[in-house]
């Protein structure tokens, strides 16, 4: 007779520190995801009114990446973090090098161009906050 090859237990997610800390991420990410609108009224964001204009396409894109490929990521993420399956730890990769490139790419037009001009000190001061929870 062959032995036939199990599969290790599931380790609950609570034994998994840094698999829950990723759930917990994803949880309150995806939470933001569906309260924007509090966002947009408290930033004063200066990227959205401009996000169909000629030289924004790139922050077109990013939004696109948000609601295909991030929020998508976060329930995934949860759903096989919960079950203990490392199958999606490629998959949070490409989440987690898109999210910080897109990221990096908002600071520095804030910060550096002329959107800067427009932002009160507290505006800015919140618009990083959210960025960088």
């Amino acid at each position: 007779m062959t032995a036939v090859a199990r599969a290790p237990a599931a380790v609950p997610l609570y034994k998994r520190y840094v698999d829950l800390v990723f759930f917990v991420y994803f949880a309150f990410h995806l939470l933001a995801s569906a309260l924007v609108d509090n966002y947009l009224e408290k930033s004063a964001d200066p990227l959205i009114p401009k996000v169909w204009l000629p030289n924004y396409i790139w922050f077109r894109m990013s939004l696109f990446s948000e609601f295909v490929i991030q929020v998508p990521s976060f329930v995934l993420g949860m759903y096989a973090l919960w079950h203990d399956d490392r199958r999606i730890y490629p998959l949070l990769v490409v989440y987690g090098a898109i999210a910080s490139f897109t990221t990096l790419q908002c600071i520095a037009t804030v910060i550096m161009g002329t959107e800067r001009a427009s932002l009160t000190d507290a505006n800015l001061a919140f618009l990083l906050q959210y960025v960088m929870s």
